[in-house]
């Protein structure tokens, strides 16, 4: 029995900031030099995004708080989304606590042991002879491989029910450095969660996995990554990214045993010139484009759980249809892509 996504929830933090807003705080607090304030301009007045969510209580939190504390934000902030977005997930689909067998969270903007999966399984009260498995270090991938996970989880132990969770504090690897891809960084990530209930019950509606497949490109690692730099997470972006990505996408498109048949796209929405180069590549209209457009242009990047929010929109889409075939798409550190074909199940 194939194992199939039957809910999907997504969470945010309370505060949400305009790109324009985020301009102002950068004027008037962080005082960058006029070149780097030059190219903050530039990023954040990109129509690509309008919007995006952080999780602090105070924006000064982004200006003063040292890394200690950010990782505590981070802890403190990932477990209430990660816990709400499953549990929103359970109770669209009637589950209790204790119809959930397992847990498989991604996340890779901070880093817990035990991780995540200990605090949510705490604050919902889980069983504690549940599976569990914290995903770190797969970056804006890290969705999928989650769901693969816990896919291969349901087909050795037929008749579970799983929650998949992506969340990222994206805000709590903000640097306030100079070099372009963090002041891009610093423009495009937003704070997020998603979950998904995963079962293989055939006689709900759903999306069903139908194949995954990944490629791994090690040569471009250093073209899209995290390092540290003064103890601090920051992200390297190269300009070369959306053509790189792109090239990848490509690759696992021509590969599918199903790609003439896809009528729907979920991408991860990374940035506008990553989509804009994967459309171009694909030869894809911009109606198989909207979905993630608006996910990059209402949130910002979130990182992991950016096609899930996507993927929530196809699922729900009044044109979906029996037997649709859906193609969910992610690319992160590594560089890492990954394909997730589906088949609309109603």
């Amino acid at each position: 029995m194939n194992a199939k996504i039957t809910h999907i929830q997504t969470a945010l933090p309370d505060n949400c900031l305009t790109q324009n807003d985020m301009l102002d705080i950068i004027r008037n607090h962080i005082a960058p030099s006029d070149k780097a304030f030059r190219l903050y301009e530039r990023f954040l007045s990109d129509d690509g995004i309008l919007k995006r969510y952080f999780g602090w209580d105070d924006p000064a939190a982004l200006l003063n708080e040292t890394v200690d504390e950010k990782m505590n934000r981070f802890r403190d902030v990932a477990v209430n989304l990660a816990s709400n977005a499953l549990e929103g997930a359970m109770k669209e689909t009637g589950l209790k606590s204790q119809d959930i067998d397992g847990i498989f969270i991604a996340t890779c903007t901070g880093y817990l042991c035990p991780g995540l999966t200990s605090y949510v399984t705490e604050r919902l009260s889980l069983r504690n002879d549940i599976c569990v498995m914290d995903l770190v270090g797969q970056g804006c991938s890290g969705a999928i491989p989650a769901l693969q996970a816990a896919s291969n989880y349901i087909t050795s132990h037929p008749g579970t029910r799983v929650g998949v969770i992506a969340v990222e504090v994206c805000s709590a690897a903000i640097h306030w450095g100079e070099l372009p891809e963090l002041i891009l960084s610093n423009s495009i990530f937003g704070d997020g969660a998603a979950a998904m209930i995963l079962t293989d019950d055939q006689g709900q509606r759903g999306l069903k996995i139908l194949q995954i497949a990944s490629l791994l490109l090690p040569q471009y690692r250093d073209k899209l990554c995290f390092r540290y730099q003064d103890s601090r997470l920051c992200n390297v972006i190269s300009p070369q990214v959306p053509s790189i990505i792109a090239e990848g996408v490509k690759t696992l498109c021509d590969k599918l045993d199903n790609n003439g048949s896809i009528t729907a796209y979920a991408f991860h929405a990374g940035g506008r010139k990553v989509l804009d180069r994967i459309q171009d590549t694909l030869r894809l209209p911009d109606t198989q484009m909207n979905i993630s457009r608006q996910i990059l242009k209402d949130y910002g990047n979130m990182s992991s759980p950016s096609v899930l929010f996507a993927l929530k929109n196809v699922f729900n889409a009044r044109e979906a249809q029996q037997d649709q075939h859906i193609l969910a798409m992610t690319f992160g550190a590594g560089v890492s892509i990954y394909s997730l074909l589906l088949q609309y199940d109603a």
